[in-house]
């Protein structure tokens, strides 16, 4: 099989270095040549033939500063490049790199091979003496090609290559250079030209295959801390998703850190370019950014560790404008002076999404609609048109459920070469490493680890590709009350003893520790060993303290079946299939028979429907903005306890064939493809991905590999059959005029309430005349958008409500409610005659009111009175009578005034006509419920010739 070339950049760091000989035999290359006996035969030169002895090596090609005649790691003539690497040797219990060289007949006659000697040196280089190629060199150690080791004799123009490797071993206590020469000199007693002795080549080990570029946009203001984010149990993860990120940051990239917060006080502004949605230019200086980590190659664990501590510094109470973190960063990863690197780019937004100053993305908050914009709305695949797909990920906070909106417009705008999610800082870590495509591969990965009893923990094995160098792997897990550390244990497979990262004397290691008050992780890298398996543990400090949940995963150097996973998810919408596409690399062909699964797990509740249902109880939190959005997470958190119950998920499980049936094209290709139905897509919010490839190499060993990905499913637009439209009239004000609350609540087909941040998309058009609408549609963040209107004098308000520009139907409210039930207690007392014959009693009614105008109303009354009889007990009086009441508004307090008449019917006696008159006050409580307090007499004549008095409390409900 062909291997993939493997850049020398990949040589791990800091290895300690001696020399030993040893070696297995390789068959040498050498061009086709006369036998023994033919050169026997050949006649002897004459005397005035000068007879030229030189063996040598051929210059190096300057550009590449590389000699072709010495190779590191693997041999000539075996299919691929020079891959500068380390092995394992499980007996010897060594790492090790095998030196090879290649020498030339330059001269005219053959040489015996037994003569020839080749010595090797290496000398440790920085920066400033690269050139000068001055200093001590060091001896690694030689070869002598021995007889029987290759052929006797070496003719003009042929080629003899080492058959057996110089071993570099590295033991503890001696440190491997970073940047240094290797060099290779000849020996041949016969020499007659010495100028071609020695050949070099250069090495940079703190330079990586691709030089990927990262800049990290990250928001670290205090609104990302605190109470909230800690009842979340995720920690900061803004910040320290930022501190692991660059935990996991490779030797050789360039990265840089740029942060969102306020103070600035070295006034350190400067200027960045956008353009918004129709394509102009414009220029902005950035003085709300800061440099925290500035673009640099990362050389080792001390440069990780300066940048975290830096991330930790910054700090601020300041509102943030998402959009100068991403113009600050793109400034610094375009810059000049690595335009000419051909490796990928990636810009990292780190960020909770809620915008709050300009420059906005793609669309300014509606809630901020109010202020004065200072700058139009970025235009992300307008303002990054040169330079594609460079933003790869975009991480958002424990209030990513408010940023939902601005998320999928982002993925839509830079097609979906991004990742966005609520999951553990691993997990986001994992996926922002899958999607850049510009790091080691991931080995192993499992996100729902857990702590066993006892001292026994379930452990795992990883078995490292042919190309592997230094692995890493990270550790993260949400601290519990009591102090808990979890350590990571490994071992060579076969091997008893279990070693502990980053405590074994004397072994070649670099970890990183970070333990905050809610959240705590490991990176540890170590050197494996090519084609080797290792076996890793989870324990924690305490034997007695099960139940510790983790997530972990192990990054290295792939040769073979390198994973390329990637969601076909451009603009989707609810109810759409999801389609999950991978394939498996190896050099230029693609690896086939492999097994291939993806895990995804889906919402089982859209975030905006939780927000909708509590939304009445948001209505006395904070006025609109970012403060609201603060107070309303805390009192979701406080509801639903944790962040599971608030964004809670289902696990899927979904094949993907490369069998050219179903949603696989073609037969055998290495493409495997798998989706995810419709029907269980019906619910918006964010998908996650774990794709696993497994299979068998031809060599025998097995291998996984593993991607994690991330996409948003947004609402399918909005349905007219779901969605909802609210008409409140208030009370009329002095002028007779009423306002109109319009609140919408647009839904898709399955129910999905939209997402808070789509006021844009939300157009409200009035009917007829007599009303007018007033400000612009206000987002209420509760996935609610609402419109005010004010209402002429006895007109009628009609609207009609477009989302997208669909209609979701026409809508009126007439001026006033016109109905009102009633219901009344009160006590009653007999007149004149009346008080002879009984005493006082209680009432009991129920009215229906219909009201002509806001003064004018018709009441009808049933009512059932109970008097004592003084003589014969309990007597009844029942009326049905009809009011005419005018009224007088007067804010929540209105009096009243009505008359009118009615039929009276005395138990056991006759029955006739009268009347009643009264007043009264009402008082409302809302726009549904008023108190009425009122006091009113009755005369009844004819036969029964009687009266009483009435006075009662009752409540209105007005519809």
């Amino acid at each position: 099989m062909k291997l993939k070339k493997i850049p020398y950049r990949h040589i791990y760091l800091l290895l300690p270095a001696v020399l030993i000989l040893g070696g297995s035999a390789v068959t040498a290359q050498k061009k086709e040549k006369p036998s023994v006996q033919e050169i026997e035969k050949k006649p002897k030169p004459e005397n005035n033939v000068e007879e030229i002895f030189d063996i040598g090596f051929l210059p190096r090609d300057e550009v590449a500063e590389r000699s072709a005649d010495l190779r590191l790691a693997d041999p000539f003539g075996i299919g691929h490049g020079e891959r500068p690497r380390f092995f394992y040797d499980s007996q010897r219990k060594i790492f090790y790199t095998r030196l090879y060289s290649r020498i030339h007949n330059i001269g005219n006659q053959a040489v015996k091979s037994e003569s020839i000697t080749v010595h090797f040196f290496f000398l440790e280089m920085d920066e400033s003496n690269r050139a000068e190629q001055s200093g001590l060199w060091v001896k690694i150690g030689d070869y002598t090609f021995f007889p029987g080791s290759g052929p006797p004799l070496i003719h003009p123009g042929e080629v003899l290559c080492q058959d057996r490797e110089v071993i570099w071993r590295f033991e503890p206590g001696e440190t491997f250079p970073l940047r240094f020469m290797m060099k290779a000199e000849v020996v041949f007693p016969n020499d007659s030209d010495s100028s071609n002795n020695i050949t070099i080549g250069f090495y940079d080990l703190t330079r990586s295959e691709q030089e990927a570029t990262v800049a990290f946009s990250v928001d670290l203001s205090d609104k990302n801390e605190g109470e909230t984010c800690s009842k979340m149990e995720v920690g900061n993860i803004l910040g320290d998703g930022a501190k692991m990120f660059t935990a996991l940051m490779e030797d050789g990239y360039r990265f840089g850190i740029y942060g969102l917060y306020g103070g600035n006080p070295g006034n350190s502004s400067i200027t960045s370019t956008f353009r918004d949605q129709e394509g102009s230019e414009h220029v902005i200086s950035l003085d709300r950014t800061q440099v925290i980590f500035p673009l640099q190659r990362i050389t080792g664990t001390a440069k990780r560790k300066e940048a975290i501590s830096k991330i930790s510094l910054k700090k601020s109470k300041t509102k943030l404008p998402l959009g100068q973190g991403l113009l600050r960063a793109k400034e610094a990863l375009f810059q000049s002076s690595f335009e000419e690197n051909s490796g990928p780019k990636s810009l990292v937004i780190l960020s909770n999404g809620i915008q709050e100053e300009a420059p906005f993305l793609i669309i300014q908050p509606p809630y901020l609609r109010q202020k004065e914009e200072q700058h139009p709305p970025i235009d992300i695949q307008k303002t990054f048109e040169k330079k594609a797909g460079l933003i790869k990920s975009i991480i958002f906070g424990p209030a990513m459920g408010w940023a939902f909106d601005l998320m999928s417009r982002v993925r839509d705008q830079n097609g979906g070469n991004f990742i966005y999610g609520n999951s553990s800082v691993l997990d986001l870590a994992a996926s922002l490493f899958g999607v850049r495509g510009t790091t080691s591969g991931m080995v192993y990965f499992f996100d729902r680890g857990q702590t066993a009893f006892g001292t026994q923990q379930p452990f795992f094995e990883v078995n490292f590709d042919d190309a592997a160098r230094e692995a890493t792997v990270a550790l993260s897990w949400p601290r519990p009350k009591k102090n808990m550390i979890l350590n990571l244990e490994y071992r060579f497979k076969g091997n008893e003893k279990w070693k502990k990262s980053g405590m074994e004397t004397g072994e070649y290691f670099s970890e990183i520790n970070y333990f905050s008050g809610e959240l705590c992780f490991k990176v540890f890298r170590f050197l494996p060993g090519a084609g080797t398996t290792w076996e890793f543990r989870v324990n924690p400090d305490s034997p007695r303290s099960p139940g510790i949940k983790f997530a972990v995963a192990v990054f290295s150097e792939i040769e073979h079946a390198k994973l390329d996973a990637h969601l076909d998810g451009d603009d989707f919408k609810a109810g759409n299939p999801l389609k999950v596409l991978a394939e498996l690399k190896t050099e230029k062909s693609s690896e086939t028979g492999a097994t291939v699964y993806a895990l995804i797990r889906v919402p089982l509740c859209s975030f905006s429907n939780i927000l909708r249902r509590n939304r009445r109880s948001f209505s006395k939190l904070l006025e609109k903005g970012h403060d609201r959005v603060e107070a309303m997470t805390e009192k979701l958190v406080r509801d639903t306890q944790n962040q599971a119950e608030l964004y809670p998920v289902q696990d899927l499980w979904i094949r993907l064939s490369d069998d050219g049936k179903g949603p696989d094209e073609v037969s055998g290709d290495g493409l495997y493809t798998g989706v995810l139905p419709g029907e269980f897509t019906r619910k918006t919010g964010v998908y996650s991905v774990i794709v696993k490839a497994a299979g068998t190499l031809p060599v025998g060993r097995t291998y996984s590999r593993y991607a994690v990905l991330s996409t948003i499913v947004s609402p399918a637009g909005a349905d007219p059959d779901k969605s909802r439209v609210h008409m409140d009239l208030s009370d009329p004000e002095e002028d007779g005029t009423r306002k109109v609350d319009v609140t919408i609540l647009p839904s898709d087909r399955f129910g999905n309430a939209v997402f808070p941040g789509a006021a844009d998309r939300v157009d409200v058009f009035k009917i007829g005349q007599g009303s007018y609408l007033k400000g612009g549609i206000e987002d209420n963040l509760d996935s609610t958008f609402s419109q005010k209107m004010v209402l002429q004098p006895d007109r009628k308000a009609e609207i009609e409500v477009r989302f997208d520009g669909l209609s979701l139907g026409a809508f009126s409210v007439k001026p006033i409610r016109r109905h009102e039930a009633v219901f009344h207690f009160g006590v009653v007392a007999p007149e004149g005659e009346f008080d002879k014959t009984v005493t006082s009693g209680n009432s009991l009614a129920v009215d229906y009111t219909y009201r002509f105008t806001p003064h004018l109303c018709l009441r009808n009354e049933f009512c059932c009175n109970r008097f004592d009889n003084r003589k014969h007990g309990v007597r009844l009086f029942y009326n049905v009578t009809s009011y005419l009441q005018y009224r007088h508004p007067l804010g929540v307090i209105t009096p009243y005034f009505q008359s009118g008449i009615g039929f009276y019917s005395l138990e056991d006696a006759d029955q006739a006509m009268g009347y009643s008159a009264g007043i009264g006050l009402y008082y409302t409580v809302n726009k549904r419920w008023k108190i009425d307090f009122s006091f009113r007499g009755h005369r009844v004549g004819r036969k029964l010739d009687l009266g009483f008095i009435q006075t009662y409390l009752a409540a209105v409900y007005t519809f």
